[in-house]
Formats: structure tokens, sequence, C-alpha cells
């Protein structure tokens, strides 16, 4: 599931793309054109792709806003997508870090397949042997688990068993299901390994107050990852 950070003046006029985004399987998070207003909601929860819808362009405020994005070292990277009056598109300038742009007015089925592409295209760039989710970073190349800056020390089979799950967010998988993917068909254990294997994830991933829980039990099924 990606993550939308999307930046505007006029919510009213953005509610059929966010209800849009949210059939589709998005997490949207609307935010007013202000610098400040960006800053806090980006770092609060990093977006995958940043769409700043401009009622008039170019403008000072909303410039403002998008540049906080490219000065932030762990914000610099986020996609961003401009939506603009159509008259006003020749003013774009891509180098100031806007990767594409839709004019308004503008079919909602149009831009999803846009803003597919450029998550698509951003995660080609970014290399495709890393997963990340906000600050939890698993590098496929390296094995190697990152959460807040810092390396955790996950057996081989921990580490299988997030990569997994944090390949797939929020798709549920039963326990016999995870069992058959991460072990093996020809493993005679039984799903109690799985339990155990998530019990100790979880200790190395929630630990602190303020942890997100990253593996949810759904009960009666299985577990699922939340991105």
């Amino acid at each position: 599931m990606s993550r939308i950070l999307l930046v505007t003046n006029q919510r009213k006029e953005v509610e059929p793309l966010q209800s849009a985004l949210g059939r589709e399987n998005f997490t949207v998070n609307v935010t007013e054109m202000s610098a400040k207003s960006v800053l806090e909601q980006a770092v609060k929860k990093i977006p995958d792709l940043a769409v700043f819808h401009f009622q008039t362009f170019p403008d000072a405020k909303g410039a403002s806003a998008h540049r906080v994005l490219k000065e932030e070292k762990e914000l610099r990277d986020i996609p961003v997508l401009f939506l603009i009056p159509k008259e006003k598109t020749a003013q774009i300038d891509f180098g100031e870090g806007v990767d594409d742009f839709v004019p308004v007015p503008y079919e909602v089925p149009e831009l999803l397949a846009r803003l597919r592409f450029l998550l698509w295209k951003h995660r080609r760039i970014s290399g495709e042997d890393v997963i990340r989710h906000g600050k939890l970073i698993i590098d496929l190349e390296k094995y190697e688990v990152s959460l807040n800056g810092t390396t955790l020390t996950l057996t081989f089979k921990e580490y299988e068993l997030l990569k997994f799950m944090a390949s797939q967010p929020e798709k549920v998988f039963t326990r016999d299901a995870i069992l058959n993917k991460v072990w093996g068909y020809d493993y005679y254990g039984g799903t109690r390994t799985v339990d155990v294997h998530i019990r100790r994830l979880r200790s190395k991933l929630e630990s602190g107050p303020r942890a997100h829980p990253y593996l949810e039990t759904v009960r009666g099924v299985g577990y699922k990852f939340v991105p």
C-alpha cells in the first residue's frame, strides 16, 4: 500500500480524487498548501509520493511548500506530481524537482495511471533491491534490515519472514501460507513455528513506547504487515 501526501487548499475539489485513491488501496494524507504543514506531515509519515494541487500557478506559497521537501535529506527523493490549470503547464520548471504533472481538469483514471507509473519509475531508479516502509528499510541485496537508521540483528528465517510480509503489505496470510512460503512445502514443523518467529520479530521491530505495530494478528486467520 503506497502512501500519498495530497497538498491542497481546496479540499472539496480533491475529494473525488481522495475517494478514488482510497478505493485503489492508497493511503491518502491531505494537508494544506504551506511549507510548515507539508514538512510536519511528511516527517510524521514519510509519503511514497507527493501531489500538489494548484488552483492558480505559479503560486509562491505552493512553491515554498514544494521546495521544503527538497531541502530535507530524508524527503528529497520523494517523487512530486503537480496538478495545475491546463493553460499554465508551459510554466513548469522541472529543474525545481517536479517529476510529472497532470493538467486540471483531469480524468481520475488517467491520473491514477500516472501516479502508478511515477511510483513504479521511482522504485526502479532507487533500486528494486530495497523494500521501504517509512523508516523501515529491507535491503534485499545485502540481506540487511534497518529501522530508524539502526541495523537490526535478525536470523535468516526472521529476515525471510519479514521480507515476505513486507513485500505484500495489508494482505492477510494464514499460518499455513506463511509456513509454506517461508519454510517450504517440505518443512515438517507445525504452524507454531510461525507464531514464535512473529513474536521474535515483534520484539525487535516494535520495542519502545512509540513503536509502530508492523505485524498485526488477524484473529482466527493469521497475520498481516501494516506499513
